[in-house]
């Protein structure tokens, strides 16, 4: 009776460790998204560049190097982004890795109280075989 109680419940926890750590087996490497305001910004340069070589008079001629400055901050802005995507992936494959060596060494612990038990039920059977076989209950 010991036998099967400690069998079916090792089962269950080994069941539910599984799904506890079944999030982890769907990660994968994800490609950096683009920031959106600097990819929005070439037609905003297209545009303005146009109405500059089209000699638009509400462009002031001596003021064209103004858009340097703004394609400077959007890349700034987007290198930052960049950088931020990178900290993330950099903290989440910490963390995966974190979670394997954690689940590594729960899996051994396990293992070893799994063996216990079965060096525990494997005596006990001997001593009820013994028994059995002189009947002596």
């Amino acid at each position: 009776m010991f036998l099967i109680k400690n069998q079916t419940k090792t089962k269950d926890s080994i069941v539910t460790d599984f799904k506890h750590r079944a999030p982890f087996g769907g990660y994968r490497p994800v490609d950096y998204e683009e920031y959106e305001p600097f990819a929005r910004l070439k037609p905003t340069l297209d545009d303005h560049l146009e109405k500059l070589f089209a000699g638009d008079t509400s462009i002031d001629e001596g003021n064209k190097d103004v858009i340097d400055p703004l394609i400077i901050d959007m890349a700034a802005k987007a290198e930052q982004d960049l950088n931020r995507q990178q900290t993330y992936h950099i903290d989440k494959i910490h963390s995966i890795n974190n979670r394997r060596a954690g689940d590594k060494l729960a899996f051994e612990r396990q293992l070893e109280q799994l063996n216990t038990a079965l060096i525990e039920n494997e005596k006990e059977l001997e001593d009820i075989e013994s028994r059995y076989r002189v009947n002596k209950f």
